[in-house]
């Protein structure tokens, strides 16, 4: 490297090996010192020739938080001092604000800082130890990065300084302002990143994402100049969505450097996005103007991105109107609704008049404190309403006159002397009575319902007068004012109802129904008193006019030995009925007469039976539920169970080859779905595959548009499938789907062995996923055979999935 001579580059392994022939003297009197932000410091003596740094248990140092991975690096002792390598995880390794290649081990001197995560590390030395050596030479990237190397087994990087220090050779850097961003949707948020060129040669770049979707950000329209030998800060503004969809919780995302001038440049930045969630939801109030006592529906829909918790509560401040049905804690996902039914009765109304008009509340509160209010209005009816205490004034009335004239001409017929043996039925001048015969009563007259022709124009029975009068309020022109079928005169006269009102009680059947259809009472929502209204029963098939009815029911108290059965015997009644004839003698009858209450006394009789054989019913197995987890494990095809919860979802094997076996876990957090198989294989095979597919809807059938299958194959294929248009078509899967929602990584720790991790973002790919849910996984062994998870399920019949029973992870 003195003479400016390719140096050789040799990969970890090499490395190791050739160190392995060589003895090494362990420097002495270094130690490594480790502080986090918040913490005190720890101080570690390098007395052993590699020391494992790392998030997972098994390393000899162990740093248990995000930004490390699970074996991040390496420190190594060398005859010429220390020197750290890093493992290649996706969080990487910072020597002196500079990030570090994989796989290559760089010196390190006294006072030398590493970052590893959110770790700081100082190597700190003997008294007399040399601090860290200056670069002397600048790298020129006028040509290619390196020269050819002389021997082709051999790479070569750039010239090393005298040191013997090795340079970085990578052209191009960028450095974020903030690895770690927290955005709230809706609200921008700016990232700034400075790109550094390390040549004498002026480059053009531009910034790629990955992790982050690219509707979100604002990029620098076309490349941007860097100088030689300079840097420039580029700004990126954020802005996540105010939408349903919006994953809530950590985002990881890459920022991929593309240059002009070194296109197989791989400088990358990684970091960290923190979705906060919002709260945000939508009230309807259906109906709003409500006849006391009636129902109203309050529909409320989570439009925020996290569970929503809310709160309905009615108020009315002149305490007239009585709520029921208010509710609290009604949870919501992210684009739920919910529908709660208030119902309105009054207190106290009044016993005659005008109807009272009641304004209402409704507030829904959300557990942010967020409050909707919608207003409605109660009509109160009174007992007695005025057009009903006006016709039967009107009818007192009537009967007074006809009283009166009917007087009047029978002692004007006696003055003239007409014949008086036969009374007239009167008259109001000159026009003739007539008599309304009342529904049910056949031959009972009403004197007083009389129609005046002259003065009713619309011929319905009611004078033009009368329709007019505010408390009656018909129209003195159309005969049927509401056109519910029934006239205006029959409506306020024969049957009490509302004139100017389809449905007089509101229990969603017209006046006209109740009374010639169904025969109940068009003035009572609920004419049986069942507690189910009129309407209700009519679209359920029931009779709305059916009386609950009284069931006796014997209680005999079972021994061990002996089962009692109760045995009735009704006793013909003596008791004679007398029925009245012509004849003098009463003839005694008897009569057996239903009633609801019995006549007889019930006795209980003794009956010998065996002792009853309890039957076994079997008890159907619970749907395997989904665990969350605190820390999300790393997708690298590296298995450890302790990442998974360390309980399987479930095992299963090849039919007959029991070494053919696999274990699958599934466990979840806020926003992701991670599947994790280890597969015991002896035969290897490239297409040996694994696959996980899912039923979203759980609607049965075969698969629809919203199911997914995803699968890997040992060589390392990986394929994503989404099922085709319904769940009764007979279409089955569609193998050119394609999204950026999930990863897949995989891994053989041994020939007998391979694992497969995979991470799904459900909020977005699974959107509309509900609990429980289906879930089958298969295992091609295809030295072996095809092993199916659960036992006899196919991929084309969601019904022999497994149902899965889902979790609400908080974050």
């Amino acid at each position: 490297a003195l003479e400016n001579r390719p140096t050789r580059v040799m990969s970890v392994t090499e490395a190791e090996e050739i160190a392995s022939r060589t003895p090494i003297v362990i420097p002495q009197g270094y130690e490594l010192v480790i502080s986090t932000p918040g913490n005190s410091t720890s101080t570690i003596s390098l007395t052993r020739e590699i020391i494992t740094l790392g998030r997972h248990v098994d390393n000899d140092v162990v740093l248990p938080t995000e930004g490390v991975s699970r074996h991040h690096a390496r420190i190594r002792a060398t005859n010429s001092g220390w020197g750290i390598i890093d493992m290649g995880g996706i969080n990487g390794t910072q020597v002196d604000g500079e990030r570090v290649r994989a796989n290559q081990m760089v010196p390190i001197y006294n006072g030398t800082r590493m970052q590893l995560g959110p770790y700081e590390l100082v190597l700190r030395g003997p008294e007399g130890a040399p601090p860290p050596r200056e670069q002397t030479t600048r790298l020129q990237f006028d040509g290619p990065l390196t020269p050819p190397p002389s021997d082709p087994t051999l790479t070569t990087q750039p010239p090393m300084t005298p040191s013997g220090t090795a340079l970085p050779i990578e052209p191009m850097a960028i450095f974020l302002s903030r690895d770690q961003l927290t955005a709230t949707p809706g609200q921008p948020e700016e990232l700034v990143i400075e790109v550094r060129n390390r040549t004498d040669v002026a480059d053009r770049v531009n910034l790629r994402f990955k992790g982050i979707p690219s509707d979100w950000l604002t990029l620098p329209a076309g490349f941007i100049d860097i100088p030689a030998q300079g840097s420039t800060p580029i700004s990126v503004q954020l802005l996540p969505p105010r939408r349903t969809n919006t994953p809530v919780g950590r985002q990881r995302f890459v920022v991929e450097l593309i240059s002009q001038q070194y296109p197989e440049s791989t400088a990358t930045a990684n970091g960290q996005l923190f979705l906060s969630d919002f709260e945000s939801f939508t009230v309807e109030l259906a109906p709003r103007e409500i006849k006391v006592p009636g129902n109203t529906t309050v529909l409320i829909q989570n439009t925020g991105n996290g569970v929503g918790e809310y709160s309905v509560a009615g108020r009315e401040y002149s305490d007239q109107i009585r709520f029921t049905g208010e509710r609290g804690r009604i949870t919501l996902q992210p684009g739920q609704k919910a529908e709660i039914q208030l119902r309105l009765e009054a207190r106290q109304a009044n016993p005659y008049g005008s109807p009272d008009i009641v304004d209402f509340e409704v507030e829904v509160t959300g557990k942010a404190g967020a409050k909707t209010v919608k207003n409605g209005r109660a009509i109160i009816k009174p007992l007695l309403p005025v057009w009903a205490v006006s016709a039967i004034m009107l009818v007192f009335l009537s009967l007074c006159v006809y009283l009166t004239l009917t007087f009047i001409a029978r002692g004007i017929d006696n003055t003239l002397g007409a014949d008086t043996s036969t009374p007239t039925s009167g008259f109001v001048f000159g026009q003739t009575p007539d008599s309304t015969v009342l529904p049910g009563t056949p031959g009972t007259t009403v004197p007083g319902a009389t129609r005046i022709t002259a003065e009713d124009a619309d011929g319905d029975g009611l004078a033009d007068n009368v329709e007019r009068r505010p408390e009656i309020g018909t129209d003195p022109n159309d005969p049927d004012t509401d056109d519910d079928g029934l006239s205006d005169y029959d409506e306020v006269i024969t049957y009490g109802t509302n004139p100017t009102e389809v449905d007089t009680d509101s229990d969603n059947l017209s006046d006209f129904d109740e009374i010639n259809v169904h025969q109940t009472n068009p003035n009572n929502p609920d004419t049986d008193r069942d507690g189910v209204l009129d309407g209700v029963e009519v679209a359920q098939g029931t009779d709305p006019r059916a009386q609950p009815t009284a069931t006796f029911t014997p209680s005999v108290t079972a021994t061990a030995t002996e089962i009692v059965t109760p045995s009735v015997t009704p006793t013909p009644s003596d008791t004679p009925t007398v029925t009245p004839t012509g004849s003098p003698t009463p003839t005694p009858t008897a009569t057996g007469t239903a009633t609801q209450t019995p006549t007889f006394t019930p006795t209980a009789t003794a009956t010998e039976t065996g002792t009853p054989t309890p039957t076994q019913t079997p008890t159907p197995e619970p749907n395997p539920l989904l665990a969350c987890i605190p820390t999300a494990p790393v997708i690298d095809g590296v298995f450890a169970a302790s990442e998974w919860g360390d309980v399987p979802l479930a095992t299963f094997a090849v039919t007959g080859i029991p070494s053919a076996t696999a274990t699958v876990y599934v466990v979840r957090d806020v926003d992701f779905i991670y599947i994790a198989f280890v597969i015991n294989d002896e035969t290897v095979q490239a297409t040996d595959a694994a696959s996980i597919l899912f039923d979203v809807a759980n609607p049965g059938g075969d698969p629809d548009s919203v199911d997914r299958l995803i699968q890997i194959s040992r060589d390392g294929a990986i394929s994503l499938s989404s099922g085709e248009g319904t769940n009764s078509d007979n279409n089955f899967w569609d193998a050119n789907y394609d999204s950026d929602q999930w990863e897949a990584a995989m891994g053989t720790p041994n020939a007998e062995q391979w694992v497969v991790e995979i991470a799904v973002n459900a909020t977005n790919e699974f959107a509309s996923l509900t609990n429980p849910f289906n879930m089958m996984a298969r295992v091609l062994f295809n030295g072996e055979g095809l092993a199916v998870w659960p036992e006899g399920a196919s991929s084309n019949v969601v019904d022999s999935w497994q149902g899965i029973d889902d979790i609400v992870c908080s974050p």
